[in-house]
């Protein structure tokens, strides 16, 4: 919705945009022109892959590392720190937690943030690249 939100030329779909997963084809054809714009956004943005290979489990470190990164980045001196681009979609979602953290992820917004889980994070970014 942010996008729709951003461009006046997506307002006719803004009422079908998210709703259900059954959309007629009159409605996919509508929509297709906001699906390109968000794809073009998202290819644009720089992107930080880390590979972390372990099994996904709820205490895995894929899952471990993703819970305490959002956790710190959402704490209130990190948004003050860190915070989105003033261009950033993010600030016309609707959902105010997405607006107020500057993630687009907001699962683990306002989380417990464990400290330990930086030293996870860096063991899988040297095995990434064999630096630290």
């Amino acid at each position: 919705m942010a996008i729709i939100a951003a461009e006046r030329q997506y307002n006719s779909v803004a009422l079908t945009w998210g709703v259900g997963s059954n959309a007629t084809c009159e409605v996919r054809n509508a929509e297709q022109s906001v699906e390109q714009a968000v794809s073009e956004y998202i290819g644009s943005l720089s992107v930080l892959w880390i590979g972390v290979l372990d099994e996904p489990s709820p205490l895995g470190d894929r899952t471990t590392i993703e819970r305490n990164v959002i956790s710190l980045l959402s704490l209130p001196q990190a948004t003050n720190q860190f915070s989105a681009s003033s261009e950033w979609l993010g600030r016309l979602s609707s959902r105010i937690q997405i607006r107020s953290s500057g993630l687009w992820n907001i699962r683990h917004v306002g989380g417990t943030f464990d400290a330990a889980s930086l030293d996870l994070l860096e063991k899988w970014i040297v095995q990434m690249d064999g630096t630290a």
